[in-house]
């Protein structure tokens, strides 16, 4: 029975093993990261916009900024609570967190829009009546893991688009 499983794992890696899978941020599609570098992300309003800006400049910009400036992502963002559950005095039990932001990618040189969208992501915490510290420290860490998800959606997306149109891309290969 051993023998057989094995054998089935090691003939799936052999199949996948040829598969021309590559992974969308590597090295090998350096002119995406080059794009990322090229992408200016202006200001995000409230609290969970300054995260969510931060985060995307760690992700974009992991061989620093360029000066050279192609793209411009613009972001807003919203997040809402709403009661999940209650307890028998009638208070909320449980709430779920909604982060959504609205992205527009555009091409500097021109204005024109290249790709836009939006993100969401939930998140639940419970609430605690006998701690009201606890419950506001749970609120706020399950709000910022929500944001650090959605900028990662976003880079996601940005990468997904530089992907089906090469032709955005600095330096793209003329076909």
């Amino acid at each position: 029975m051993l023998f057989k499983k094995t054998l089935i794992v090691i003939g799936v890696a052999v199949a996948l093993s040829q598969c021309g899978f590559k992974p969308m941020l590597s090295s090998e599609n350096g002119e995406i990261l080059k794009a990322f570098q090229q992408t200016d992300i202006p200001v995000i309003a409230n609290r969970e916009g300054q995260i969510m800006r931060n985060e995307l400049k760690k992700m974009f910009y992991v061989e620093g900024p360029s000066d050279v400036k192609r793209y411009e992502l613009r972001v807003t963002t919203s997040s809402s609570d709403r009661n999940m559950s209650y307890l028998s005095d009638q208070t909320a039990g449980r709430k779920n967190v909604t982060v959504t932001a609205k992205y527009t990618l555009y091409d500097v040189e021109n204005q024109k829009i290249l790709t836009s969208g939006s993100l969401s992501r939930q998140g639940y915490y419970t609430v605690s009546t006998a701690s009201s510290f606890g419950t506001i420290i749970s609120a706020e860490r399950v709000k910022m893991d929500a944001v650090l998800l959605v900028a990662r959606d976003l880079r996601v997306d940005i990468a997904n688009y530089f992907m089906k149109h090469p032709e955005s891309l600095p330096e793209a290969p003329v076909t």
